[in-house]
């Protein structure tokens, strides 16, 4: 009796912990990514509002840096207006690199063919040997259109991965231990008081009449 009760117990800690083991490991290539468009995003509503107040300030700067964004901003003519970087050597729209005005030609004919305002896409950075996310944006004002473009890198899943196994493995550990004991615990103290009163049916069965039973 106390053998299963422990046994219910330590199947419960498993499917709950195959549960945990679904939703952060399955689950979170699929999400990582869209997290980071959402981040790289915001990064570029700061920026629209700087544009439609003519003017760009530190929150700019600050949301740019917290999410990890390089960018630039560019009018319909090709001038750049702004740059931020809170990249460094591996930010893929840097100003000086000797192939930005093709890829900044690109990308901007990507935006004017779409119907969308935007895009997403990703690419590879040979030099860091990482990918990386490209954001752009089309922003249209009444005066003059503008184009935003932002570079932020996607941590490589398979390190990020491998990290959160380790750790889990640790927390599996020291759960299941801590479960153990627990449920060995609980099923003795519900298991003791059945035996009991297992032990007095019997005797009451085979006639015995005086026999008590625990409350």
């Amino acid at each position: 009796m106390r053998f299963k009760i422990w046994l219910y117990f330590i199947a419960l800690t498993i499917g709950l912990l195959a549960m945990i083991w679904f939703f952060q490991m399955v689950l979170l290539g699929a999400s990582f990514t869209d997290m980071k468009i959402e981040q790289v995003k915001m990064v570029a509503d700061e920026i629209e509002l700087g544009i439609t107040a003519n003017r760009f300030n530190q929150q700019t700067q600050n949301s740019a840096i917290s999410n990890n964004v390089c960018g630039l901003v560019y009018n319909s003519k090709g001038d750049l207006l702004y740059s931020v970087d809170a990249i460094g050597v591996g930010c893929l729209l840097n100003e000086n690199s000797s192939i930005i005005h093709q890829r900044i030609s690109e990308y901007k004919e990507k935006l004017d063919s779409t119907d969308g305002v935007d895009f997403s896409i990703t690419e590879a950075n040979t030099r860091i040997k990482q990918d990386m996310l490209i954001y752009g944006r089309k922003i249209e004002t009444s005066f003059e259109n503008y184009y935003v473009y932002l570079n932020s890198p996607l941590l490589p899943m398979d390190s990020t991965t491998s990290i959160l196994q380790n750790q889990f493995l640790v927390v599996t550990a020291i759960v299941f231990i801590l479960f153990t004991i627990v449920s060995l615990l609980i099923s003795n103290r519900i298991s003791i008081p059945i035996v009991r009163m297992k032990k007095s049916a019997l005797k009451l069965a085979d006639g015995d009449y005086d026999v008590t039973f625990d409350e």
